[in-house]
C-alpha cells in the first residue's frame, strides 16, 4: 500500500533543505494520506452498497487529486461527497475474468490455492518432454 501512496502522492519528492521545512513537508503529505485513505474508504463502502462494485484506489485517488477536490473536501465537505457520490460508477474496477480480492476473500479462496490451481503441475497437466524422445535419436545413448 506504501507504494501506490509513493507513487500517486509523490512523497519522495521535498522542496527544500532545512530539516524544518522538510518536516513540514513529510507532516503535511502523511495528513494528506490519511485524508485520501478516509475517502477512499467511503467511496469503496458507497460503490459496493449501492453498485455491488469494488472501488479502485488508483483512480479514487486520482479523481480527488486533480480539481483541488482535496481542498473541496476540507473547505465544503458535503458538496465533495455529493460529488464523490456522482462519480463512484466510474471510479469502481472494470469488471474482469479473474476475481478481485474482494471476492477471493468473500468466496473463502486463499491466495496461495489460486496460484497452486495455475501454477504447480499435477500428473493432468504436466508432461514430462522426456517421454517425447524417441530411443533412435542418440540423444539417450
Amino acid at each position: 500500500m506504501f507504494k501506490q501512496w509513493k507513487s500517486l502522492c509523490n512523497i519522495q519528492i521535498l522542496k527544500g533543505t532545512r530539516p524544518e521545512r522538510i518536516q513540514c513537508f513529510v507532516y503535511a503529505r502523511l495528513l494528506g494520506i490519511v485524508l485520501l485513505t478516509n475517502i477512499c474508504g467511503y467511496a469503496a463502502s458507497y460503490a459496493w452498497h449501492n453498485y455491488k462494485k469494488e472501488a479502485s484506489l488508483h483512480k479514487v485517488i486520482s479523481w480527488v487529486l486533480r480539481k483541488a477536490r482535496l481542498q473541496d473536501a476540507v473547505n465544503t465537505p458535503e458538496t465533495f461527497l455529493a460529488d464523490l457520490e456522482a462519480a463512484t460508477l466510474r471510479l469502481c474496477k472494470q469488471s474482469r475474468k479473474r476475481k478481485t480480492t474482494l471476492e477471493l476473500i468473500q468466496d473463502g479462496i486463499g491466495y496461495l490455492d489460486t496460484l497452486a490451481e495455475k501454477y504447480i503441475p499435477t500428473e493432468d497437466n504436466c508432461r514430462c518432454p522426456i517421454d517425447n524422445i524417441s530411443n533412435n535419436s542418440g540423444l539417450l545413448n
